[in-house]
Order: structure tokens, then sequence, then C-alpha cells
């Protein structure tokens, strides 16, 4: 294990470095935005369907994540990189990453210098944030799902120290200048992933949002996921559309709307939900071969509330998930901003 180095700054962490890692497959690289007018049509996709919808029915099964982690330890993640462990493909790195845009990860700052008065770290401190570098001279950012996990990528007897984090924050942390991505769980081997800070950027945008909020309500119980997601609806601005491209691709020109279809999901029942996602991650998770397009929320409502071949809207399909029907969708639609 190469030694961590240290640097002095402000509270906000920024890292250092250590040994060699190798880079993972990626998705596909997305083409532009579709045209805004798009019409709403409705296709199965033969992926893994919703991990916590009763008509649910996995070509592939998913099992369904575990409840939201208490304290610092991201069960989601963890459970992600063991998918990983089993199949490096694009799909389970955008699991990876769709999981990490809720709960907490933790940084490796085991070689700081903090000075601590009543139980407080002082403004003089010096923290160092753990990083590790590639042969190549790249730079990633440790980060974990667990304090046990930290202990992995480090010596017997050594003193670690974490600081716990947003998950999403930390993420983003790892695509600033001094970074070239993040390598998570960097302790556990096959179950541990090295990804790139344009995946990061890609598959969790900043703009327009990775929708933290709709995410962090859908993993609520299954009893109350319904008014909790009913309740963050109405802040909603962006989602994410599944959208497959008939046609073949113009450099530089919009695909017309006649050449583009968008992804919904059937029951058995022979019943037809349109589908949101809360960022592209979700998108490539469910289905990679898909484009992942934002879309106004309000506007995409609306399209469902006038498609007679859809009970309602879908969320998430890869899991943690919900059907919003019609009755309710219509409520938050008419409560939304007219455009």
């Amino acid at each position: 294990m190469a030694l961590f180095n240290r640097k002095r700054r402000e509270p906000e962490p920024e890292p250092e470095s250590q040994d060699a890692v190798e880079e993972q497959q990626a998705p596909p690289e997305p083409p532009e935005p579709a045209a805004p007018s798009m019409s709403f049509t409705t296709t199965t996709v033969g992926r893994s369907d919703p991990a916590n919808l009763s008509f649910a029915v996995p070509s592939a099964p998913v099992p369904e994540a575990p409840k939201a982690p208490v304290g610092p330890h991201h069960a989601d993640v963890a459970a992600a990189l063991q998918r990983w462990a089993k199949g490096n493909s694009p799909q389970a790195l955008a699991d990876v990453l769709r999981q990490g845009a809720r709960g907490q990860l933790l940084l490796d700052i085991s070689a700081s210098e903090l000075k601590i008065e009543d139980g407080k770290v002082q403004r003089d401190s010096t923290i160092a944030v753990a990083s590790r570098r590639s042969d190549d001279g790249r730079n990633f950012l440790l980060v974990f799902t667990s304090n046990a996990e930290l202990r992995k990528a480090h010596k017997d007897g050594e003193v670690v120290r974490s600081m716990v984090q947003p998950a999403l924050g930390a993420l983003r942390l790892a695509t600033r200048e001094q970074y070239d991505g993040v390598i998570v769980d960097a302790g556990s081997g096959s179950a541990s992933i090295v990804i790139p800070k344009d995946q990061i950027v890609r598959g969790l945008p900043v703009e327009p949002g990775a929708n933290e909020a709709l995410k962090e309500a859908l993993a609520t119980k299954p009893e109350g996921r319904l008014g909790a997601v009913l309740g963050v609806l109405a802040e909603t601005e962006t989602v994410f559309l599944a959208v497959e491209r008939k046609g073949e691709a113009v450099e530089g020109q919009a695909p017309a709307a006649k050449d583009l279809s968008v992804a919904g999901v059937k029951a058995p029942d022979g019943r037809s939900y349109a589908a949101a996602f809360t960022s592209p991650a979700e998108v490539w998770a469910w289905s990679p071969k898909h484009l992942a397009v934002p879309v106004p929320f309000p506007k995409h409502a609306r399209s469902v509330l006038s498609a007679p071949s859809v009970e309602g809207l879908l969320f998430n399909p890869a899991g943690p998930t919900l059907a919003v029907l019609k009755g309710d969708l219509e409520k938050v639609a008419a409560a939304a901003p007219a455009e």
C-alpha cells in the first residue's frame, strides 16, 4: 500500500495520492439531446423491471436494494459493488453511480493532523484526504461505503479516520480539477470500482441535476413511499426519459420526433406505464442502449395524462420504484406552474 500524502487547506477536503488503478468500461457516449417537441410513445424494454413493484418480472433478477443505510454505511452502493464484481459491464457501473445519488459515503482522512477541543475539530487542524495515483499519473479520490471497507485499504494496526460526506457531494468532489475520478472501496478487490470523472459528470450531472430529493423519497419504505414522492414532485423540475433512436444519427442535426421512441414498462397483465428517471445513471442501469434525455417534469406529466395507452408514471424502473397513477399525477400536474 502506498503512503498517503498530506495537504493543508480549510475544512473543505482536498486530496492527495497513491498507487495503480485500472479504468473500467463506461456507458456509451450520449448523443445530442432530443428535440423538445418529441411525441410520447411507449416501448416495452426487456430489462430488469422494477424491483419493488408487484407486477415486476425481471428478465435478469436483481435483488432489492437494502433499506436506507444507518450511520456511515452505504448499503446500497455496497450491494451495487457486489453486482459489479460479478460482471464489469457499463450497466453495472451505472448501477453503482445511481446509488451514489443519495445517502452518505466516507472520505479517508487518516493522514490528517487534527486538533480537537471539547469534542470539536479546531479550525487550525490539517485535513489530508486520501487519493490514489495511477502509474500514468492520474489521481483518483478514494471514497468508502463504511469504516470497515476503509480499514481494508490500510495495514493492520494503522489508525484510520474517516469523514462522512453526502454521497453525491463526495462523487462530485472527484470531478474537480485535481482529480481524474474516484475509486470506491479501494481495498475490496473485485468489489472495488474505478469511475473516471467524465462518467460521474454524465451519470449524475450538476445541470439539470440528479434529483436527490426524489431519489431519497423513492428509497422510503414502501408503505410511506407514495406520500414521500408526491411531497417532492411539486418541486421536481426535470426528469430523464429513456429514449431509443429509430433512424440513423446525423452529425450536428437533432433527430426528428418520428425517429424517437420513449421507453415505458408493461405489466404482465398488459397495462402500460410511462417511465421517468431521476438521473442518466438510472436510465443506463435499467437499459444501457437507451439515451438519457432531460425533460421538464410538468411537461412529461401532462403528456402522460394525455396518453390513453398508459395507466400512469413509473419512476426509476431499476428500483426502488413507484407507480403514480393518473389520479395522483393529475393533482401534481395541476399544482405545477403553467409552461
